[in-house]
């Protein structure tokens, strides 16, 4: 699950001294956590939250950082469930503040936002980075603007699973930044389009081109079936006939201009991708989640 996954990569107890790019060990990065995002209520987002605020707890707690808290943005039933998972394990609700996705929904002020804790106490401590979620109106499933409140204007927007949603287009530009990075699913290949659209998902050519609608700096692929073992490809004409609504083809994509196939790692990100990739100019990177 989520964890494991986080505890390879960083190491732990120790850190692990093969990943040189994040130089945290996972009780560090615990320590350091301020806020959990859970988009929709399905097991593979949702389930691996539980270990994750548990690991929270007693990691805090070794530390001596009792008073540290820490913000959940769900919908919520997600608060409901929490509640009911601590009757049989230790889950630190009185320091946790609680957001309920259904009060970030656009076009409310991000900053306006109704805060609680898990214990219906005023909320402790600093808050989170700002938030936006739009809700995606043939989906039902949210999406997230995550806006960094200090001066470097870090902004990772994440989709959600969700067709190309022209809401997240239009949240990745509000701010007049383009985003840091977009974190999109691209759960099925291009030629299951008709089954993306039946399952309300997204191919990987309509994630390439919904990142660059959002003119994002870098692209985050996610969420792929378990049919895959592979890493996500698409071609260029796949990408500029793909259809976000309201937005007209785009004429050349950044992601995949003078090639006409591309398959791109995580080493993408450092702009040491694999294929053909001259003339790639926003650096994409594939995430498998395990499930």
């Amino acid at each position: 699950g989520s964890v494991g996954q986080i505890k390879r990569l960083l190491g732990y107890p120790e850190r692990n001294a093969r990943n040189t790019k994040i130089p945290l060990s996972y009780a560090e990065f615990v320590l350091s956590l301020r806020l959990v995002y859970v988009s929709h209520l399905h097991a593979d987002h949702h389930l691996g939250a539980i270990q994750l605020i548990a690991d929270w707890t007693e990691i805090t707690n070794q530390n001596g950082a009792v008073d540290s808290r820490l913000t959940i943005l769900a919908p919520a039933r997600f608060q409901r469930w929490l509640r009911d998972i601590s009757g049989a394990q230790s889950l630190s609700l009185h320091r946790i503040n609680f957001i309920s996705c259904d009060h970030t929904k656009l076009p409310l002020q991000p900053t306006k936002y109704p805060i609680e804790t898990m214990l219906g106490r005023p909320p402790r401590g600093p808050l989170p980075p700002t938030v936006e979620v739009a809700q995606h109106i043939e989906d039902l499933k949210a999406s997230l603007d995550l806006t960094n409140v200090d001066t470097s204007g870090w902004r990772l927007v994440y989709s959600g699973d969700t067709r190309p949603c022209a809401t997240l287009v239009q949240i990745a530009a509000a701010h007049g930044s383009r985003p840091t990075m977009m974190l999109h699913e691209a759960t099925l290949e291009d030629s299951l389009l008709l089954d993306a659209i039946k399952k309300r998902h997204s191919t990987t050519s309509e994630a390439v081109a919904v990142a660059n609608h959002a003119n994002s700096a870098t692209l985050l692929l996610t969420h792929f079936s378990q049919r895959y073992l592979g890493l996500a490809s698409w071609k260029d004409e796949a990408v500029k006939a793909a259809h976000v609504p309201g937005y007209t083809p785009i004429a050349l994509p950044r992601a995949a201009a003078n090639s006409d196939e591309i398959a791109l790692d995580l080493n993408g990100l450092d702009g040491d991708a694999q294929g053909e990739t001259s003339g790639l100019t926003m650096p994409v990177a594939s995430a498998f989640d395990m499930m």
